[in-house]
């Protein structure tokens, strides 16, 4: 983990300082840089799906798509609630 967050800090998309309290621990925070790059992957990521899901399904898939979606947001509410360390 150590190595990732050199690599992140060499980047400037992340910051280390030490904890004030355990001088063996570091605390790490997101730059503003990092945070434009986070939020620049994942608009990349939302362009291609809208992508997709427009030009290679037709309104017939699409419409089946939209119904899953409820679906598909109550399974992502109930790990956000249910799991601490969730991916989401």
């Amino acid at each position: 983990m150590g190595a990732i967050v050199a690599i992140l800090e060499a980047q400037g998309l992340v910051e280390r300082t030490a904890d004030s309290n355990d001088g063996r621990q570091s605390i790490v925070t997101v730059t503003d840089a990092g945070r434009r790059a986070l939020d620049d992957a994942r608009a990349a990521k939302q362009d291609w799906l809208a992508e997709r899901l427009t030009h290679e399904l037709d309104q017939h898939e699409q419409g089946v798509v939209a119904q899953a979606v409820p679906l598909l947001q109550r399974i992502v509410d109930y790990s956000s609630e249910n799991s601490p360390g969730s991916p989401l």
